[in-house]
């Protein structure tokens, strides 16, 4: 695929040992009201039973404090953080492809649509409660995928939409 959505060697490698304390990396969530979203996290302990200590960004112990949330998720949660968005990525996307939406100091899946006159995108977001939505390109990134070791870009089925 040489689209501009596409990566420009296909696949980016991900730093050697990016699974380590101090590591900044995204997290999978699996909680009711967050499946399937991405938040980053700070690798705090690499557990023996496969699971990992984790402190997010995004989530703070309370109102009251800035500490933030530590939580224990399994490693296969966690991944190292994309490749950026290739320039102006987002005039190759086609109605239906799944891209990134950075909401609520996460990322969640969403639909393209369509490019608006305005120069925004509308994104389908009703997955998430919010309907169909438009926002600024900066808000959107690809739906990369991670093997374990490299990142690859998203597919484009036959009729347009990104698969995995």
């Amino acid at each position: 695929d040489s689209s501009p959505s596409a990566a420009p060697n296909s696949m980016a490698t991900a730093p050697h040992g990016w699974m380590r304390p101090g590591a900044l990396v995204e997290v999978t969530m699996e909680e009711d009201g967050l499946y399937g979203s991405i938040y980053s996290a700070y690798v705090r302990t690499c557990g023996q039973n496969g699971n990992v200590e984790v402190e997010f960004q995004a989530f703070a112990v309370s109102t009251e404090s800035d500490d933030r949330q530590r939580e224990w998720v399994r490693a296969s949660q966690l991944r190292p953080l994309p490749p950026p968005p290739p320039p102006r990525f987002s005039a190759a996307l086609r109605p239906g492809e799944l891209v990134e939406l950075f909401h609520e100091d996460g990322w969640w899946e969403v639909a393209f649509l369509r490019h608006t006159a305005a120069g925004e995108l509308e994104v389908d977001a009703k997955r998430y409660g919010n309907g169909t939505v438009q926002v600024e390109e900066s808000r959107l990134r690809p739906r990369w995928r991670f093997n374990g070791t490299e990142w690859a870009p998203p597919t484009r089925s036959r009729e347009g939409s990104a698969t995995e």
